[in-house]
């Protein structure tokens, strides 16, 4: 294939013209990989004891990382103007200084080398969190399916760039490239921002990029916020207790060739995945990444240490399914509305405080029997438990939600053609409005009207566009105001 053919494919997909974007992302990724798991916060033969040295720095990052993540939360509901260009560039600055502070503990040794690479964590917890909210802010305005693509491509060549690094460079090589891919980070977040700010990139007109993803197929009113945000900060739990556990065994706490091998297989899956993501089921996939994180547990549960690098191998990709769909939904959730920054934010905010959590509870439970080793099994049944009532309350409350929607629907529904006159819509735009209201998905309308979906998908778009609403329940809210309108006036009457 030659290059030109090449460009023009990938021009074809999600990924055309945000290339600075999947760059950004990659290098935000490699240096994560690098830093947190293969060699950072192992320690040289680790027992079967509390590690503090490693357990309670890995707390310490994620904690600092949801409180710069907060702290945007904050900023942005009282309605002060955050430049995330300038944040990007300061996350890079933090980031960087904080591997190069990490890094001292490889060639010195003593108290302020400790007290180094504790200021290091918490600058590396800081600044990648920035960088996160920097990349919420972007990501927003693009389609679900162009942000689960790009961060899985992201993964895949994060992961490659962390086991090249690992394998060809000396230890202090790789902690120079490790510092340095916080700035490329910055830097090509920068070159991104201005591509789309100066009209170049497809991705500043938030509007357009909404009607680009059909909201039939990720439904808020099949997702009810505050039971997503719980299972994200569970499904952060088990992150953080499986973090916990991996210094039980030698395989899983120095060896990243584990860990960066358990990505590739997992983000390659992933980018095959996004090209099918309009046609998955939402549900569905969340359906499979507990199971695989139970699954996970389970095995460690029941075979004890002899399963934990499977378990780990298992849980890894399974955690990195559940982060591609938290931004995927995170994307939807911000895409074309206002303060959709903030809500993209609190969803990575709520996944790393669960991180954050899981630790602290695992570290607990460990002080508290008195070895690792004890403390597996119930942390193990424990983390099962909790993740499946999580996911039972989201699912019950998903299906009501569901089933309480098609209720005012179809009175709702009736007040469509009413309004073909006033805002232009031709007689197809009014019969599948109308089917779209009252809760049938995209395969159904396209079975009823014995058309394709891709005509259904033009049609709902174009309805949406004259009726300036972005989603099936901004369509409903619509008519039911309309509806309501006009019941007044046949009382006034």
């Amino acid at each position: 294939m030659s290059l030109a053919l090449f460009r023009q494919r990938l021009a074809a997909t999600p990924l055309g013209g945000r290339g600075m974007l999947a760059a950004s992302l990659v290098c935000f990724w490699a240096f994560h990989f690098i830093v947190l798991w293969p060699s950072s916060f192992s320690q040289d033969g680790a027992d079967q004891a509390l590690n503090l040295g490693a357990d309670l720095t890995w707390v310490i990052a994620v904690s600092c990382n949801a409180l710069a993540l907060l702290g945007c939360v904050v900023a942005l509901s009282r309605g002060a103007t955050v430049r995330f260009e300038r944040l990007a560039r300061l996350s890079g600055l933090l980031t960087t200084c904080g591997i190069g502070l990490i890094a001292l503990r490889a060639v010195w040794q003593g108290a302020p080398a400790g007290a180094a690479f504790l200021a290091g964590n918490v600058l590396f917890g800081v600044g990648t969190g920035l960088m996160m909210a920097s990349y919420a802010d972007r990501l927003r305005r693009v389609s679900p399916q162009t942000t689960f693509m790009t961060l899985s491509a992201a993964f895949t060549v994060g992961a490659f760039l962390c086991l090249l690094f690992t394998l060809a460079l000396v230890p202090l090589a790789r902690w120079v490239a490790a510092a340095l891919l916080p700035l490329l980070a910055a830097y090509f977040y920068g070159r991104y921002a201005r591509q789309a700010d100066d009209g170049k990139e497809e991705t500043s007109n938030a509007s357009a990029a909404s009607s680009a993803s059909s909201p039939d197929d990720f439904p808020l009113s099949g997702l009810p916020l505050k039971s997503l945000l719980g299972l994200i900060v569970v499904v952060g739990l088990t992150a953080g207790v499986m973090r916990g556990m991996s210094h039980l065994d030698s395989d899983v706490t120095s060896a990243g060739p584990l860990f960066v091998g358990s990505v590739l297989v997992g983000g390659s899956v992933l980018f095959a995945l996004s090209f099918l993501i309009e046609r998955l089921r939402p549900t569905l996939l969340l359906q499979g990444v507990v199971v695989v994180i139970s699954a996970a547990f389970m095995a460690l549960a029941f075979l004890a240490g002899e399963s934990m690098s499977v378990a780990f191998v298992i849980h890894t990709i399974g955690f990195l399914f559940f982060v591609a769909l938290v931004w995927l939904f995170c994307t939807f959730l911000g895409n074309g509305r206002s303060g959709g920054t903030r809500l993209f934010i609190i969803g990575l905010c709520a996944n790393q405080m669960g991180q954050a959590l899981g630790s602290l509870g695992y570290l607990g439970l460990v002080a508290a029997v008195g070895s690792s080793a004890s403390a597996l099994v119930p942390a193990s049944l424990a983390t099962v438990y909790v993740l499946l009532l999580a996911a039972l309350i989201f699912f019950a409350n998903a299906g009501r939600t569901r089933r309480a929607v098609p209720e005012v629907a179809p009175q709702a529904a009736l007040q469509l053609p009413l309004l073909a006159e006033a805002y232009h819509l031709t007689a197809r735009e009014v019969e599948i409005g109308v089917l779209v209201a009252e809760g049938k998905s995209r395969a159904a309308i396209a079975e009823v009207l014995v058309v394709s979906q891709e005509t259904v998908k033009s049609h709902t778009k174009h309805l949406y566009q004259k009726l300036s609403v972005h989603s099936r329940d901004e369509l409903l809210r619509l008519l039911e105001e309309e509806a309501r309108q006009a019941a007044e006036q046949q009382v006034f009457l």
